[in-house]
């Protein structure tokens, strides 16, 4: 399991996460520190939508692909940054930005991960990673 982002943070973010395609709608909103990695982030989606961390997966943002280095998903024809090394402060993240989250490529789960709010914690308050959910797992998603 990853490390934990540091308690202190220059921003927080709101993340809905919506698994496309599939009815009723599932997502998960959650709360991240911008001290947070892209790593730190699969495991967060790991883990609030169910998961078992038993495939593949990749982030796309803005055309640009991030997965562990030794999936060596650069043979697929794109280059993939290791995101171990980016943390969402590096991301530009805004409001109302969007961007993609793949699991398990051969049943391709598809996440939008949505940019909802972007705040300032409160002064001397530590900020944890959080979240809340609609709609149940999806039946796949059980271990």
């Amino acid at each position: 399991m990853p490390k934990r982002p540091s308690s202190t943070a220059n921003e927080v973010y709101q993340l809905k996460i919506i698994l496309r395609d599939v009815r009723p709608p599932i997502w998960r909103r959650v709360l991240v520190t911008d001290a947070t990695t892209l790593h730190q982030l699969h495991w967060i989606v790991q883990a609030a939508m169910g998961w078992t961390n038993s495939h593949l997966h990749q982030f796309i943002i803005d055309d640009e692909y991030y997965s562990q280095k030794d999936f060596e998903l650069d043979d697929w024809g794109h280059e993939v940054k290791n995101e171990n090394r980016v943390r969402l402060a590096a991301l530009s993240l805004a409001p109302k930005r969007k961007f993609t989250y793949e699991y398990d490529f051969g049943d391709g789960w598809e996440h939008e991960i949505l940019v909802e709010k972007v705040f300032t914690p409160e002064a001397g308050g530590a900020t944890r990673n959080a979240w809340r959910a609609n709609g149940r797992a999806h039946r796949k998603t059980a271990a």
